[in-house]
């Protein structure tokens, strides 16, 4: 299943991309990723505080 920490992983390496980026706009889009990354872990740590699962197992498989 598909973590909050995970999540954050995955904007944490949308931000060192944006870092690299060669241009204003790639480096816009990296950051606009990330924080939807981040907004997504927000939200799921919040549904999980009130009581909710997870994100479904077959969500990882799609990422993989």
């Amino acid at each position: 299943m598909v973590r909050p920490q995970e999540i954050r992983s995955f904007a944490l390496e949308c931000l060192r991309w944006s870092d690299e980026a060669n241009n204003a706009s790639q480096r816009d889009l990296m950051l606009r990723i990330a924080k939807g990354w981040l907004n997504t872990a927000s939200a799921l740590e919040h549904r999980m505080i009130d009581g909710g699962q997870l994100a479904c197992p077959d969500l990882r498989s799609k990422l993989d």
